[in-house]
């Protein structure tokens, strides 16, 4: 922190300009004299001071993020993004006919004349066909956009379009969550075949590790098995039977555990 002003605090970025930001004071953050604190500059003003929030929002430039709608005017869509001023989105990026109370995708983008922030809904127009960077197996970020006869749309780290196919569904999906998850093929037109678990090998190895972790974490012993209903097995385990059965065979193989009708459990050695 620089100083305290009438108006507010007066932050520095530390970078080679110096650049001051200015914010309203937040009482439930402490706020000492050299105290470093990661700021969201949430606008310009017309004196051309830059004024920023400890309250991160729910998205970062270039991101999309469902948001409510709280106000439509003539001039565009207002949205409740958590910050002090409403999100506002320009009626020419404005797409269909929205209402309040409505959750609708908007991506976050700066105006160039007046470096302020606003949102669009145009975000469509933006996807970019993916490349051979987006190999089988690379972990990305998806958003959940709405769920389609094959499974369920997904935007794959904010720009490019791919499909999660019913088969592949263990849990409920819903518009807007964000999820940790792997390509497992790249098509064509540039979409994207997703899943929620690593594919092959790596999958087996990756379920494996987590199966014995959460083995030690029950004590040593889980009561499943080869004939456990799959919707049990996924309610205690957040996998799929099939995985599950993978990572116990390799397990098992590898003498980590020994397996019962209807349970495994930790092997400690001969006699267990």
């Amino acid at each position: 922190m620089r100083r305290i002003d009438p108006e507010g605090l007066v932050m520095e970025t530390g970078e080679p300009e110096n650049k001051e930001i200015w914010m309203v004071p937040n009482l439930a953050v402490p706020f000492v004299a050299g105290r470093e604190l990661e700021l969201f500059i949430s606008h310009r003003d017309d004196e051309g001071r830059f004024w920023g929030t400890a309250d991160m929002p729910p998205m970062r430039l270039g991101e999309v993020e469902f948001l409510q709608v709280e106000t439509v005017a003539r001039a565009g869509v207002f949205f409740d993004w958590g910050q002090p001023r409403p999100l506002f989105c320009p009626l020419h990026l404005v797409n269909g006919i929205v209402r309040p109370g409505m959750w609708v995708p908007v991506r976050l983008i700066e105006d160039s004349r007046s470096d302020r922030l606003m949102a669009t809904m145009l975000w469509r127009k933006e996807l970019l066909p993916a490349d051979e960077d987006y190999s089988k197996g690379r972990p990305v970020k998806v958003l959940v956009m709405e769920p389609h006869e094959l499974g369920f749309i997904v935007l794959v780290d904010w720009y490019y379009q791919g499909i999660i196919y019913h088969n592949q569904v263990f849990k409920p999906l819903r518009s807007g969550q964000k999820l940790d998850a792997f390509v497992n093929a790249l098509r064509p037109d540039g979409k994207l075949d997703i899943l929620l678990q690593r594919p092959g090998y790596l999958e087996v190895h990756s379920a494996s590790t987590e199966l014995l972790e959460k083995l030690k974490a029950a004590g040593g012993r889980i009561e499943l098995g080869d004939k456990s209903p799959a919707d049990l097995v996924y309610e205690q385990l957040g996998m799929s039977k099939k995985v599950f059965k993978k990572a116990l065979g390799a397990l098992y193989r590898d003498g980590i555990v020994g397996l019962g009708e209807g349970s495994f459990w930790l092997f400690e050695g001969d006699g267990d």
